[in-house]
């Protein structure tokens, strides 16, 4: 075993360090990083964004909007290297495009050499509650055997809805009845097998039970895998998994805090996502019309939406797919059905789902404006059960319902409330 105590830092290192790997995230990192540069913490800490050779604008885009915070940024591409204030928080790293891993490394590198204490990461497009780095500083000062902790997440998809538990990927290591595959090969759920112990909490073998975004570890923690023994650059799937299990190979102690401490936005078809957008729109298609889920199809068409850049019905009549025209008009009906029927039953969040899923492949400004309505009327219902719940004493719950509001509308106003019930 390891001793995993941080030692002591001196002269202008930093508690913590924060990477933030990014690829084609203009329009959600903002909220990322004002959420990471509004922390509860009375530390100094630094944030390290590596754009993984974006050809959104992303790393202009972050250069223009936060170049006051900006302590040093670096093109890869251009040669160009910059130090700005001495004393911001933001280091911005544009690379060529070598996935995630690779990105995490680079990050992780560079904050070590800035005497970093802990590390931690998070994904652009997801959201740290206020407290994330007090919490998890807070817990690995208080046990200083521990080289690792994390924590919980809440999980929503892109949109902004939170998942349920029993539907959230993440979730399925706090009690819920999340499934995998028995030694049979069949579907079971992991509370059956973890009873007939075939699966048990806590085994990395058997399962990632880890966020990977509610993850801190310490200085020493890095130190035992070697700044060239991180994040395996050469797996497609599953790096942090494999991260993890070589830190607990080393000897490195894990802890956990019982706490939502981010919000997770998951996106759709889970780790099969990447492999789906290097498919063809062909293939696309393909599997549009033998995908028996509506939030399936959904999700098929919105990619090809997102490839061809221009209206699919368009292209599907262009190239007389009529077949696929056929089933686009089907799940068009489908989610318009749906909207209507959750109206209908007085479920606003189900109605501003299917909405906002309706607009993702049929992006028309009347679309466009119903789905805007809905989650502003969303987060007003929200807002309104915080206050109530406020009101009558009931903390949990307005604590619940201000979480939702934030993640969906994170507004000033919104980030006061629910800071203040984090307290």
């Amino acid at each position: 075993m390891i001793n995993t105590k941080t030692s002591k830092r001196t002269g202008d290192s930093v508690k913590i360090g924060v990477v933030v790997p990014t690829y084609n995230r203009k329009d959600t990192i903002q909220q990322n990083l004002d959420a990471l540069l509004n922390q509860d913490f009375q530390e100094d800490y630094k944030v390290v964004i590596v754009d993984d050779g974006s050809t959104d604008g992303t790393f202009e885009h972050l250069l223009a909007f936060y170049n006051n915070q900006i302590m040093v940024f670096g093109n890869e591409l251009s040669g160009e290297c910059r130090r700005l204030n001495p004393k911001g928080k933001l280091s911005i790293i544009k690379q060529k495009n070598r996935g995630v891993s690779a990105a995490r490394n680079v990050g992780l590198k560079m904050l070590y050499q800035l005497g970093c204490e802990y590390f931690t990461h998070q994904d652009s497009d997801d959201v740290a509650l206020p407290h994330k780095l007090k919490t998890l500083a807070g817990y690995l000062d208080a046990n200083n055997y521990v080289g690792l902790v994390h924590a919980k997440a809440h999980t929503m998809t892109k949109d902004g809805f939170f998942l349920e538990p029993q539907d959230s990927p993440w979730e399925r290591y706090y009690d819920s009845a999340w499934w995998d595959f028995n030694e049979d090969g069949e579907k079971e759920s992991m509370w059956e097998m973890a009873r007939t112990e075939q699966w048990k909490k806590g085994d990395l073998n058997k399962d990632n039970y880890i966020h990977n975004h509610t993850v801190m570890y310490t200085r020493n923690a890095i130190e035992a895998l070697g700044l060239n023994n991180l994040y395996d650059e050469n797996k497609e799937f599953g790096a942090d998994w494999d991260f993890n299990k070589k830190l607990e190979k080393a000897g490195v102690r894990f802890g956990f805090v019982d706490d939502y401490i981010v919000i997770s936005r998951y996106h759709t078809m889970g780790i099969t996502g990447n492999e789906l957008k290097r498919k063809t729109v062909e293939e696309l298609l393909n599997k549009a019309q033998v995908e028996e889920n509506l939030f399936g199809k959904t999700i098929l068409y919105s990619l090809i939406q997102e490839k061809i850049g221009i209206d699919i019905k368009s292209m599907l009549i262009a190239e007389d797919k009529m077949d696929s025209l056929n089933d686009l008009w089907d799940v068009k009906f489908n989610l318009a059905f749906e909207k209507n029927l959750a109206v209908n039953n007085g479920n606003p969040v189900k109605a501003c789902y299917y909405a906002t899923l309706l607009s993702n492949i049929d992006p028309t400004l009347e679309n466009k404006q119903i789905t805007t309505e809905f989650k502003e009327s969303l987060n007003l219902k929200y807002i309104f059960e915080r206050d109530f719940h406020l009101r009558l004493g009931y903390l949990p719950e307005a604590t619940q319902y201000a979480k939702k509001a934030y993640a969906l509308a994170p507004t000033v106003e919104n980030r006061e409330v629910l800071t203040e019930l984090l307290r």
